[in-house]
């Protein structure tokens, strides 16, 4: 619309403008003059006074409008019968000469502020029109509601106050439930104020829990620091201790090594002792020969001279005297002479041991053996002596953090009085859990089972399989033959052993009915609280602790024991006996001996 206006402005600048009559209903007529022509310039009191001097009716008067502006007048005139031509042109002659009179003045800026005043009077023209239609439409609508609704409330009207009584009912029943709602409302909100001052106590009371559990957590940690203050040292106590013990350790090594020393030297001089023995019993021995010997040659001697005094003259028996008697000399230097060598050799091997037993310092190291253990036993007095204060110490340690939980857990009950419903819970899932648990262990346990079963079936079916495949094949190429099985092979074994002290396993029957240890050593071993375990086929099947005051000997028929399977040991054997078990038995059997020291034997 303004794109429009502008362009009809300029529009009128270029071309001669004149009036323009518009006819509205009701007798309305809209003239627009144009002030560039020569007919249409009027000033507001010009037209003013030509609109007081045009005679018209009083009635007429208020229905008649007129509107001027410096730059376009606009004459609405009614138009109530044939006076209408006549007053247009007196109102036209009288603006012409209002016109010429003023034609000196500015007309550049009157005509273009007139051409736009033009515009927007001819687009409040039309939208007055479009408004009286739309008033004149409305008001014919309105007339046809009217009737409308007029017959309707005759026809309708018993339906109406049916419905109106109706309407009123629900209206009494919702007024009722309202005001049943309104008490429920002003109950409720009583009990929910009655909650809210709860609700603040429970507060209030949470938030002093809240300060008393941070002052617990404060005391709770200042007692952590004291703990850990006491675990530290008593973590320097135990390695104080490993020290001492490494030392201890080391003192043992060292007394045990004097000991392998003094063995050794105790061996050396039983050897010795031996040898000696040895060579002393072969003197004997030589002794002994060579008596027999002259017992044998004094007999033939009296046989030689029995025979000469029975047989031969005097001067025979002289002849022969003299070489009897040479023979015999020469007999008794030989039997000298190997005396004396066997003496002098026996006693020069036992100098040079005795030589060697001196020159090595054999007594020393006794007496250092002997001393040794004396400074170890008063120096492990005194370790043990630390090591009691020190257990007291710390023994008072843990009764002081003992009695700081115990508060703390005091103080804690409260606190755990809210938290009971959700551990009620959580047990409950706990014990879900663990149900489910359960059942999925035995699952896994008829699985096993299931799986056992179905390998020993498997194996079975092979070996039928194998022994049908056998038997086929014989059949087939031998249809005469005799059927002849297969010869079990002989099964192979083999053993190996590996012991560190002097307590081994020396036999492990195959059937499984009895284990057996012995003592290789030279001393008297205990063997309580050992324990032997039996692993077959990477699977362990049996645990036997050895019972107290179990002491193997060195004597050759009390150094050996056997631990015999449940029902397998005899009515007049020694030894222990498994309970409710036997020996495992399959294709690897490993059976190990653990002793409390760590020391482990192994078949």
């Amino acid at each position: 619309m303004a794109k429009g206006g502008s362009t009809e402005g300029e529009r009128s600048c270029g071309l001669p403008h004149h009036r323009t009559p518009h006819r509205v209903s009701s007798g309305l007529q809209i003239t627009s003059v144009d002030p560039t022509s020569s007919r249409g310039k009027v000033d507001v009191g010009t037209a003013a006074a030509l609109v007081e001097d045009t005679p018209i009716g009083e009635g007429e008067l208020e229905e008649e409008a007129s509107c001027f502006t410096t730059s376009q007048s606009v004459v609405i005139t009614r138009c109530p019968g044939g006076n209408k031509h006549t007053e247009t042109e007196i109102v036209e002659q009288k603006a012409t000469k209002v016109s010429n009179a003023l034609q000196t003045r500015a007309i550049g800026d009157v005509i273009q502020g007139r051409a736009r005043e033009k515009f927007e009077l001819q687009r409040l023209n039309d939208r007055l029109s479009s408004f009286i239609e739309r008033v004149r439409l409305l008001e014919a609508h309105n007339r046809s509601l009217a009737k409308e609704a007029s017959s309707l409330r005759t026809n309708y009207s018993i339906d109406i106050n049916r419905l109106r009584g109706i309407y009123n009912t629900d209206l009494e029943q919702l007024r009722a439930s309202l005001a049943a709602s309104e008490e429920r409302r002003a109950h409720y909100e009583i009990r929910a104020e009655r909650a809210e001052a709860e609700l603040n106590d429970l507060q209030q009371a949470l938030r002093a829990k809240e300060k008393q559990v941070v002052c617990d957590q404060e005391r709770l940690k200042t007692c952590n620091e004291q703990l850990k203050a006491a675990e530290s040292e008593v973590q320097e106590i135990q390695q104080r201790c490993t020290s001492m013990a490494e030392e201890r350790a080391k003192e043992a090594y060292e007394f045990k090594r004097l000991q392998e020393q003094l063995k050794e030297a105790c061996l050396d001089n039983d050897r010795l002792s031996v040898a000696r023995h040895a060579a002393e019993t072969d003197a004997k021995m030589l002794r002994e020969e060579l008596d027999h010997r002259k017992k044998v040659q004094d007999a033939e001697l009296r046989e030689l001279s029995a025979l000469v005094q029975r047989e031969s003259t005097q001067e025979a028996v002289a002849v022969f005297r003299t070489e009897i008697m040479q023979v015999l000399r020469e007999i008794q230097l030989e039997y000298e002479q190997r005396l004396e060598a066997t003496k002098a050799d026996i006693h020069s091997a036992y100098e040079v041991k005795a030589r060697v037993l001196r020159q090595t310092g054999v007594a020393e190291t006794g007496a250092e053996g002997e001393s040794a253990p004396v400074h170890l036993r008063q120096h492990l007095i005194d370790q043990r002596r630390k090591i009691t204060t020190l257990e007291e110490a710390n023994a008072q340690l843990e009764l002081t953090i003992r009695e700081m939980r115990t508060a703390s857990q005091e103080r804690q009950k409260d606190n755990e009085l809210t938290k009971h419903r959700l551990t009620t819970e959580l047990s409950a899932c706990q014990a879900e859990l663990q149900r489910l648990r359960t059942d999925f262990e035995a699952l896994l346990d008829s699985k096993m089972g299931l799986e056992l079963e179905i390998a020993s079936y498997r194996r079975l079916i092979e070996h039928e399989e194998r022994r049908q495949h056998v038997f086929g094949c014989s059949v087939l190429e031998k249809p005469r033959a005799e059927l002849v099985l297969p010869q079990p092979t002989p099964k192979r074994i083999s053993h190996t052993r590996s012991s560190k002290g002097n307590i081994s396993i020396v036999e492990c029957a195959v059937d499984g009915s009895s284990v057996t240890l012995a003592n290789t050593g030279s001393q008297r071993e205990d063997i309580s609280g050992m324990r032997l375990v039996r692993q077959v086929d990477d699977r362990l099947t049996n645990t036997f602790t050895i019972p107290k005051s179990t002491v193997l000997e060195t004597d050759p028929n009390r150094r050996l024991i056997k631990i015999w399977s449940e029902g397998c040991k005899p009515t007049d054997a020694d030894g222990l006996e498994l309970s409710d078990s036997r020996w495992g038995t399959g294709a690897t059997m490993r059976t190990v001996l653990i002793a409390p020291s760590g020391e482990v034997s192994e078949h």
